[in-house]
């Protein structure tokens, strides 16, 4: 419980969206003239023991809705693929001897498509793709260098209700959400003619993705914009940190309490939003707020916020 606090003032749903990524990624759109949306098939999860086996990229000009250039190419392997990995992709080895580049051919078709000055996106690519094409770049002597680089999955987690794409957890039998790439398409209705767990396939479906969280996160922005016109007369109180905790009984709650001197608030790693428990989102100054927060814990990010406390379960700030 959080010390004494005087919850005047309460707007309807007493909940606070960061819509900050939107504005950056509205921004890097703005300063740069295509994206290179990107994606990988390997023979795993390691980027340093697995291989990339297909590569895949469009350069597409956002502004004015386009494909300017794309390349698809498959990589020859060192060993055999595993059974299950073709049961995913269907890339065979018979496929790679008879169309496969070799490694050192592959990436220098790779960096003469991506430039140093490119911003480049894929689906999970911050923790995926983009650290096998590291690894692949450092193996042949070169840096993986890009003007920035957008993760949609991060991003489609940040627009996409959970609601609505719920599936059933095999281990547990109960619902949760997925943020799957074929899942969030289909939510969206793009996934007609789209050929899943193929790189050109993945590709195409990340970008109609794409597309469309920056509309609904403009809505967002939009809708931010009228509740903070009814808050401006609101006094905005600086609350003072005492403690932050950890809290996740279940696969559909979790949660990261912030205990202040004006309530008690939460982030909601589920619905990627800030609320109340019985504090006022309204009168209280939130950006400053999640701001403490992070560097309280030691992020910079929600979903490293989560993360983190789940390792550390509670902090005692004040």
């Amino acid at each position: 419980m959080g010390g004494d606090f005087r919850p005047y003032y309460k707007m309807t749903d007493n909940k606070w969206k960061d819509t900050s990524r939107t504005k950056e990624i509205l921004s890097i759109l703005e300063n740069t003239a295509s994206v290179v949306f990107y994606d990988l098939e390997t023979t795993g999860r390691s980027y340093k023991k697995d291989r990339i086996l297909q590569f895949a990229a469009i350069r597409y000009d956002m502004k004015n809705g386009m494909a300017l250039d794309r390349i698809n190419l498959f990589i020859k392997c060192p060993f055999c693929i595993p059974e299950k990995i073709t049961e995913i992709n269907h890339i065979t080895d018979e496929l790679l001897e008879k169309e496969g580049l070799d490694e050192e051919v592959a990436i220098e078709e790779i960096r003469n498509f991506i430039h140093e000055s490119d911003v480049i996106a894929g689906y999970n690519n911050n923790t995926f793709d983009d650290n096998f094409m590291k690894q692949l770049y450092e193996e042949y002597g070169y840096d993986f260098k890009v003007k920035d680089s957008i993760d949609v999955y991060k991003y489609a987690k940040t627009i996409v209700p959970p609601e609505s794409v719920m599936i059933k957890d095999e281990k547990t039998g109960k619902n949760k959400p997925s943020y799957k790439l074929a899942i969030v398409t289909g939510y969206y209705h793009c996934e007609e003619d789209i050929l899943f767990h193929d790189a050109d396939g993945d590709v195409t479906a990340t970008i109609e993705i794409f597309k469309h969280l920056i509309q609904d996160g403009k809505s967002y922005i939009e809708e931010e914009k009228i509740k903070e016109e009814k808050r401006k007369d609101i006094p905005r109180q600086d609350a003072k940190l005492l403690s932050i905790s950890y809290f996740s009984p279940s696969v559909n709650l979790r949660r990261v309490y912030i205990n202040t001197d004006q309530g008690t608030f939460f982030y909601d790693d589920i619905k990627h939003e800030w609320r109340a428990k019985n504090g006022n989102v309204d009168s209280i100054d939130m950006e400053a707020l999640k701001k403490k927060t992070f560097e309280a814990v030691g992020v910079s990010t929600e979903d490293d916020l989560f993360k983190e406390m789940r390792k550390r379960n509670k902090i005692k700030v004040a």
